[in-house]
């Protein structure tokens, strides 16, 4: 086997590991009822063609502390805590890589991981913040799930299923 190959198939666990825990400790950060996201899904993706791009791991680097010290204007923005954590996980876990090259490569592994750690933790984060007392919320007068009866009532006695009126085009809805 590859020496390179077999030394990043030996880091893969110590990468997922590492970008779960700097994850995890960016959304403790963020109030879970609240919109903030420490990155957004767009930052991690762009990230992730960065270290497909990147020549040196100096540069991916480079690429997350700009991204940190950039405005918050449009909150598409790295957190510099994030991204100082996200840069020191990777340099650790990265530290006895032997070549630049392998030290890239498993960049580009750690960015995939960031992003799906990510997307994980976002979902869950919007499901705690859409459920009270473990039960999901609802509008007020909400039917819980259960069909409208004005709808079930009109499709039972074969009258149109449009919100206007008319009949619906052909075919199956």
């Amino acid at each position: 086997m590859d020496p390179l190959a077999e030394a990043l198939r030996l880091k893969r666990k110590t990468l997922v590991q590492a970008a779960e825990q700097v994850m995890e400790d960016a959304f403790k950060r963020v109030e879970p009822s609240s919109k903030n996201r420490p990155v957004h899904k767009a930052q991690l993706s762009h990230l992730v063609g960065v270290c497909n791009e990147a020549a040196c791991a100096e540069e991916i680097a480079l690429y997350i502390r700009y991204q940190a010290s950039r405005g918050k204007g449009d909150g598409a923005v790295w957190d510099p805590a994030l991204a100082r954590d996200v840069i020191a996980k990777a340099e650790g876990a990265m530290a006895d890589l032997p070549s630049d090259e392998a030290k890239v490569a498993a960049w580009r592994l750690y960015a995939v991981y960031l992003a799906r750690t990510f997307t994980y933790l976002d979902k869950a984060a919007s499901s705690r913040s859409t459920h009270r007392g473990g039960q999901p919320q609802r509008p007020e007068g909400g039917s819980g799930g259960q069909p409208m009866p004005g709808a079930a009532q009109r499709r039972d006695q074969g009258q149109p299923h449009r919100r206007d009126g008319s009949q619906p085009k052909g075919g199956r809805r």
